[in-house]
């Protein structure tokens, strides 16, 4: 059971990473990276929408992760307070 729910978490991350290409796409390469899948993995296909029901199957059992880290950086308080003062 604890495996199936860490697969079906992977297979949801990929799937997210899979919708947010188009508007993030630098995001969605980093998460692509950390899971140490091919770039065809985040084409949006008819079958990667159609797992979703099943979201276990999106990455194959035994499947080894790649390095992790930080998917995006702090934003400092003092460009925090410039972008306030420049765009309200």
């Amino acid at each position: 059971l604890c495996a199936t729910l860490v697969a079906g978490g992977v297979g949801l991350v990929r799937l997210l990473a899979a919708l947010i290409l188009p508007y993030m796409p630098s995001l969605a390469h980093k998460i692509r990276g950390q899971l140490n899948l091919p770039e065809s993995a985040l084409d949006l296909t008819d079958e990667l929408v159609a797992a979703v029901a099943q979201p276990h199957t999106l990455v194959e059992g035994g499947h080894t992760l790649g390095a992790t880290g930080p998917l995006v950086s702090m934003i400092p308080k003092e460009k925090i307070d410039e972008w306030r003062a420049r765009f309200g």
